[in-house]
């Protein structure tokens, strides 16, 4: 059901005061009285849509998370440089709201997003037929665990590498895991 425009607009403030008192203080210091005050609005409105400031972090988190994969549904994938460049570029252009869900622990669904995304390429790409179903499985969780922390330094540690920069390493890194699994016996 879509929300009308006066509970859009205020979750949307309420979201823009959140993100303004986060870069002053940690999440667990933020009272809904302060929230509230940032935001406008009083406590009888805030109570109505979330019950802490965590849950609506985490909700937020849970609509970024959702907005991701309905632009880049996994089941899709047909050409993996061009859906990793498409979702790094996705991610690189959101990295100021990706940050805060990183450092306040609220990334869990993206990381399932992402370990999801593995497991479907991996299983329909077949990185080796001498997998069984449960090794498939702990490759994906390899790859994603690796491809997760990669990404979480790059937007995090601010490094200056581009979407089609970190695409080319995530590729090159599943080309070598793929190569070597085929090596061995």
């Amino acid at each position: 059901m879509k929300e009308n425009q006066r509970i859009t607009l205020t979750k949307r403030l309420l979201q823009e005061a959140l993100f303004r008192l986060l870069e002053q203080m940690p999440l667990d210091k933020i009272s809904i009285t302060q929230l509230c005050t940032e935001a406008g609005i009083n406590r009888a409105t805030f109570y109505r849509h979330y019950e802490t400031p965590s849950d609506m972090l985490l909700q937020m988190q849970i609509d970024f998370s959702r907005q991701l994969q309905q632009h880049h549904p996994a089941e899709n994938i047909s050409d993996l440089p061009q859906y990793i460049e498409s979702l790094l570029t996705d991610l690189y252009e959101h990295a100021d709201e990706i940050k805060v869900f990183l450092k306040n622990n609220t990334s869990s669904d993206l990381l399932t997003f992402i370990s999801h995304t593995f497991e479907l390429f991996l299983n329909q790409y077949n990185f080796s037929t001498k997998l069984d179903a449960d090794s498939l499985k702990l490759l994906a969780a390899f790859t994603t665990g690796g491809s997760y922390h990669m990404l979480r330094q790059w937007l995090l540690g601010e490094i200056e590498k581009t979407p089609k920069e970190m695409t080319d390493l995530i590729i090159n890194v599943l080309q070598y895991i793929s190569s070597q699994q085929r090596l061995s016996p």
